[in-house]
């Protein structure tokens, strides 16, 4: 007969759902059945899906973009709709596969440039496939994940794998995991012709750790590291050289070396059923580049079936040493490192947002229970003139 679970342990698993799994409706959901055919059969069967719509609405300028004359940051004027659907499918009790396949519809004034030839690049269609397997062995948990990832210019794969052990009767995780991707692409130069083709590689390991601090306290935090190797550059990303002068075309060097360094404490108020959640991550690589980033996120019970997130995060980050408006600055040659995009210069990021969710199998309608729904609606600014908004409407049923 199996025992009553210790206080300790009810609380972690309240804590876990509710603190960490809030991250998209349904997202670390269990049927509440454990008895259900479906998860005693052997047989795959779908157990639940999400069906979700994002539209992006980006607006800026940049160097990196050629819709303007040379020496003049050029239009970054993007609008992206992703249709996604992810679908959860049970083999047993303890195995779950989750399938999630994203198709991205890009319009966009920065790439127009690239292909006077051709013109493809005024619409772009994407779609891949994402695979994960996530097995439950007692105390220990593994997790496989595989993906492909298709559109115009570009081929990606990629692998990973995770193992997580349980500790102090489960109150405490460590988690090792490890990526690879390998991306191979058109070698699109600035006039817009395609020169054979070119590859990248990435490896990342991380290591991670949770530990319940009290019954309604709870620490995570995880150091990663990534290993790139290959064509890391854009092809087509010009850099200035002054007006009146050609620009030059993007240089990398043919390999980085990146950390990350996460922490983050969840804390439940259940005097007003409140969670919050404060993160920190900082970033640095051998390009020269370092970041500090901060976000707070609430949680709030508006009823038993019925939660608001607001979010608030703050980036700062150092552009790479070869970050450059205008090469002249720079002892240009054909191997010297060299890039005008705005993602990699100095700059600070503010994203403010706001999500409404109807939780699943608690409505008071049991016609609404299966469901689950959420409303969000996120803007981002930064001080080198980007922005965007991002609207997103996603459904989920449990079948």
């Amino acid at each position: 007969m199996a025992t009553e679970p210790r206080p300790a342990r009810r609380v972690a698993a309240a804590l876990l759902a509710f603190a960490l799994a809030l991250r998209a409706p349904g997202a670390g959901r269990a049927r509440a059945d454990e008895t259900d055919a479906h998860q005693q059969a052997d047989e795959p069967s779908v157990s639940s899906f999400d069906l979700r719509l994002g539209w992006f609405e980006q607006d800026g300028h940049g160097f990196q973009s050629q819709t303007q004359p040379s020496g003049k940051p050029g239009s970054e004027r993007a609008t992206i709709v992703q249709p996604m659907a992810l679908f959860r499918i049970r083999q047993g009790k303890h195995v779950q596969h989750t399938l999630v396949i994203p198709v991205d519809i890009v319009t966009a004034a920065s790439p127009d440039a690239l292909d006077a030839i051709s013109s493809a690049s005024q619409r772009n269609e994407a779609a891949g496939i994402d695979m994960t397997t996530a097995i439950a062995a007692g105390v220990n948990d593994f997790v496989i994940r595989w993906g492909v990832h298709v559109e115009e210019p570009l081929r990606a794969g990629n692998w990973g794998a995770a193992w997580t052990r349980h500790l102090a009767e489960d109150n405490a995780t460590v988690t090792l995991s490890g990526n690879a991707s390998f991306d191979y692409f058109d070698n699109i130069s600035q006039e817009g012709y395609t020169d054979e083709q070119r590859s990248r590689v990435a490896a990342n390991a991380n290591l991670g750790a949770s530990q319940i601090l009290s019954p309604t306290t709870l620490v995570d935090g995880s150091y990663g590291i990534t290993y790139q190797v290959g064509v890391l550059e854009q092809t087509w990303n010009a850099v200035p050289r002054g007006p009146m002068r050609v620009p030059l075309g993007e240089k990398f060097p043919h390999q980085r070396t990146r950390h990350a360094l996460f922490g983050r404490v969840a804390q439940m108020v259940p005097l007003t059923h409140t969670t919050l959640k404060l993160a920190y991550r900082y970033y640095v690589d051998d390009f020269g580049l370092s970041a500090h980033t901060v976000e707070l996120r609430a949680y709030q019970y508006l009823s038993r079936w019925l939660v608001v997130r607001g979010s608030w995060r703050f980036h700062t980050q150092t552009g790479v040493d070869f970050y450059t408006e205008n090469a002249v600055n720079l002892m240009t040659g054909p191997l010297t490192p060299r890039t005008a995009d705005s993602d990699l210069g100095p700059f600070d990021a503010d994203e403010l947002g706001v999500k409404l969710m109807l939780l699943p199998r608690r409505a008071p309608w049991p016609w609404l229970r299966p469901h689950s729904f959420a409303l969000s609606y996120e803007r981002y600014t930064r001080d080198n003139g980007l922005s965007m908004d991002v609207l997103a409407l996603e459904w989920g049923q449990e079948l």
